[in-house]
């Protein structure tokens, strides 16, 4: 059986180590599924194009399930009432501790950050408070251990501490941060602003993790790995990096990360809201990384289809900073990007998306650490998001301009399906077709629809005949969702 909708994206290839997928059950006399047959693509319009999409909802890309989205949270705010409340109620459940560049400078059990160029001060979010929140919520936790002063039984204190003393298994552990942007490699925090400038080739990195990974696995035997904590260059030379660090560690390791800034630095003059949106197609974003590292994995060890890509930072640009790149991610054009990025994770074998970050001066975060506002983003991952349906389908698609994005899923009993299409063209709305592509034809439905000339998404829920067509708003985002029962809405 098969869905027929719509969009512009290039074929996708397969993701490495996707999860097994039940079948779709056999309709029978006493549960019919209303479908309407079709055996070409329905078809709708664009400005004299005419568009399809074929969603195959047996041919399933992946499972996306709880955990898939997360953020990353740092030491430099604390988790107060309305953060945790928003958390709780969105689907953020990857959370990365301590997020980013401050997990080489970070002592587990003080607290206390070291500064690169000396001195230190006492965090105000512990390590002991992360892991109560995060045992609160049920999170799945990455926690990043110290890897640029090259200090395995430094790593395995601290592992002691949150596995012993503070009761808590994390889903994984992760040796330092961007290893490409190390200037202190193998000196101690006492000797950080004195010590001449270090740098670590991609083997060095790799042959530390194996060090790590033995003296962690003794005070921790359930301990599981991702064995890049991004590279620091983009994607620059990435793949390298990943080859040498499964060549040397193959199957210890569950998994890589990768970070993801398309757009690149924060402060880039003259920039225009459509080559903002342009750097999505370019070879920072992850239609371009994702296919190679994923190669990469391979190339280094041909038998683990086992280790997977997890983007554990992601965000249009890269750094705080002020200007029009600046502007827009601090506002609504992060949410179409936003979208479009996760879209092209979910349809091509990324592990997790965590969105840096949770509290920060970056534009990007959820919340401004100076202000406290939620970021529109927020509402995102804490009404959009959830209603994506996990199993994500194949689909086959074509007559669209550039600029429109869509990933289709299902629940395991193919009674509910879900779309999610971002449209990145600044000036050009998109109608898609609905009905007579495959879905429900009677039953009950549920649209979100945002734009740039809303504060948040509209939404609408038909029950009975399934609308023939729905409209993407330039620069906005679309969810729509179609269930046989009004509870799977």
């Amino acid at each position: 059986m098969a869905l027929s909708l719509l969009v512009l994206l290039p074929a996708l290839p397969s993701p490495i180590g996707a999860s097994p997928v039940p079948p779709l059950p056999i309709p029978t006399a006493a549960s019919p599924v209303p479908v309407l047959p079709r055996d070409e693509p329905a078809p709708s319009s664009l400005l004299g194009h005419t568009i399809t999409l074929a969603l195959h909802n047996a041919s399933v890309l992946d499972h996306i399930g709880r955990g898939f989205f997360g953020i990353d949270v740092t030491p430099y705010a604390g988790i107060g009432p309305t953060v945790a409340s928003y958390l709780k109620s969105s689907d953020l459940r990857f959370a990365r501790w301590p997020g980013g560049r401050v997990a080489d400078m970070f002592n587990y059990t003080t607290n206390r950050i070291y500064r690169p160029g000396g001195g230190s001060y006492v965090a105000p979010f512990t390590t002991a408070g992360f892991v109560a929140w995060c045992k609160s919520v049920r999170c799945v936790a990455e926690m990043q251990l110290p890897g640029e002063i090259d200090s395995p039984s430094t790593a395995a204190y601290y592992v002691r501490y949150v596995v012993h003393n503070l009761s808590f298994q994390p889903a994984y552990w992760e040796i330092g941060n961007e290893p490409a942007l190390w200037n202190r490699y193998n000196d101690s925090w006492s000797t950080w602003a004195t010590s001449p400038r270090s740098k670590v080739t991609p083997l060095e990195y790799a042959e530390l993790v194996h060090r790590y990974i033995a003296a962690i696995r003794a005070v921790d035997p359930a301990a599981k790995f991702l064995g890049l904590p991004g590279v620091g260059t983009g994607a620059y030379r990435e793949p390298f990096w990943i080859r040498e660090t499964v060549s040397v560690n193959r199957r210890e390791l569950s998994g890589v990360g990768i970070h993801v800034y398309p757009a690149g630095p924060t402060g880039a003059r003259n920039a225009t809201l459509e080559g903002f949106f342009s750097t999505l197609n370019k070879t920072g974003s992850l239609s371009h990384r994702l296919p190679l590292d994923h190669a990469a994995i391979l190339s280094a060890c041909p038998k683990c289809h086992s280790v997977g890509v997890y983007v554990d930072e992601m965000g249009a640009g890269s750094g705080g900073g002020k200007g029009p790149k600046a502007t827009m991610m601090a506002g609504f054009p992060e949410v179409p990007y936003v979208t479009a990025e996760a879209i092209e994770g979910m349809t091509i074998g990324a592990r997790s998306l965590d969105l840096y970050s949770l509290i920060s001066s970056y534009p990007g975060s959820i919340f401004n650490g100076s202000t406290g506002a939620p970021h529109p983003v927020a509402t995102l991952f804490s009404t959009i998001f959830p209603q994506f349906d996990p199993y994500v389908l194949r689909t086959q698609v074509g007559g669209t301009p550039g600029g429109l994005y869509l990933a289709a899923s299902r629940d395991a009993l193919g009674t509910s399906f879900s779309i999610l299409v971002a449209n990145t063209n600044t000036t050009t709305p998109v109608t898609l077709p609905l009905r007579g592509t495959g879905v429900t034809v009677l039953g009950f439905g549920a649209e979100w629809t945002w734009g740039p000339s809303s504060s948040g998404p509209v939404t609408k829920t038909w029950t009975g005949l399934t609308p023939s067509s729905f409209s993407v708003p330039a620069e906005g985002v679309v969810l729509v969702k179609v269930a046989l029962l009004p509870s799977l809405l």
